[in-house]
């Protein structure tokens, strides 16, 4: 298949079936390099989701201390489940309902952990995986008006029916 690099991402056209529901092979996806064994593959539609990824690659370059004092540098295997998370997410929301969801912005948490921020003009939604893999994901969300929801989950454990809202439904 052909490729066009943009940055550190690469765009595949004319693609051959890669086992996804609803692939063809006219489908175009987009592979973003986690590592230099590891990638992720996003149909095109979500192109600002694996920009938002390829963006947030600043975090592993990041040292201790070098955001704040006393601040601690987050792990590849904190970011990547981080990532693999929005990709299973946003995949699957693609998937099954044919919804882009918004994109996030993707920053260093406190402790070693990794942010993830969605807000719109409707609402506002952030996930805190930490840095250790058996604690669970924190979130906070609202609609800035009465509606708040907060609690924890397992990001390993497809937990996709907790986040429903990020597809925009009122």
């Amino acid at each position: 298949p052909a490729l066009s690099r943009v940055g550190t991402a690469y765009y595949l056209h004319e693609n051959q079936p890669l086992n996804h529901p609803r692939s063809s092979p006219q489908t175009k996806y987009v592979v973003v390099k986690l590592d230099s064994l590891q990638q992720v593959e996003l149909p095109a539609e979500l192109g600002e989701v694996a920009q938002a990824i390829e963006e947030s690659k600043y975090l592993l370059e990041l040292t201790d201390n070098s955001a704040e004092e006393g601040a601690k540098a987050c792990e590849f295997a904190t970011w990547e489940r981080a990532v693999r998370f929005l990709v299973d997410y946003s995949k699957w929301v693609f998937q099954s309902f044919h919804y882009v969801i918004d994109r996030p912005k993707i920053y260093d948490g406190p402790h070693g952990s990794i942010d993830m921020l969605w807000r719109t003009d409707r609402y506002r939604w952030l996930i805190n995986f930490p840095e250790e893999n058996t604690q669970p994901a924190s979130f906070y969300g609202d609609d800035f008006k009465l509606d708040q929801v907060k609690g924890t989950f397992n990001p390993s454990h497809q937990s996709r029916r907790f986040f429903m809202f990020l597809l925009g439904a009122n």
